[in-house]
């Protein structure tokens, strides 16, 4: 048997195989084929599945009898970690830079700044810029890629005001020859 079955996780999914038989050794593969007894050995410790479209096989075999039947499991789907936005909170005046982080370290961070749900075509996050925000009542949108894994859930960020700087007067009065 496997717990879970296959379904929606974020980062990774853990499963764990079990047989009744408590002679017979558990092998499994993650990616398709047959497991044989060749294949990936249980070791009797929790199976992390990170590849988004994974579906695990296992099989049992017991000394001197018969494999068992072949158990294919449900579809894994797995999501990216999703992005945390950051800005100083507030009234800024004339920009801010807005600060986007992700728990993985190798995912790609998309962002929109026009209200539109951020997608993997949209303009690509760069850390060491950051975002510079001009436009008052924008809301940052960001999702999170990683490789072989489902884009994120799309997160927001409070609404941004961006004030006009207040004119100054120089000299402020004074005499003048």
């Amino acid at each position: 048997s496997m717990l879970p079955d296959g379904g929606t996780f974020t980062t990774e999914a853990v499963a764990t195989l079990a047989c009744t038989d408590s002679d017979a050794t558990i092998y499994y593969t993650l990616d398709g084929t047959v497991p044989s007894t060749y294949s990936h050995q249980y070791q009797n410790e929790p199976l992390s599945v990170m590849m988004s479209g994974t579906r695990v096989r296992i099989m049992a075999k017991a000394p001197g009898r018969e494999a068992s039947e072949l158990v294919t499991s449900s579809l894994f789907i797995i999501n990216s970690p999703p992005p945390v936005i950051s800005e100083t909170p507030g009234v800024h005046t004339d920009s801010t830079v807005g600060i986007i982080a992700s728990a993985d370290p190798n995912s790609d961070i998309h962002v929109t700044t026009d209200g539109s749900k951020p997608t993997f075509r949209s303009p690509k996050y760069n850390s060491a810029f950051g975002l510079t925000i001009r436009q008052t009542r924008t809301i940052v949108r960001a999702i999170a890629i990683s490789r072989f894994m489902e884009p994120s859930k799309a997160v927001a960020s409070e609404t941004i005001l961006i004030k006009t700087s207040t004119p100054e007067i120089d000299p402020d009065g004074g005499s003048f020859v």
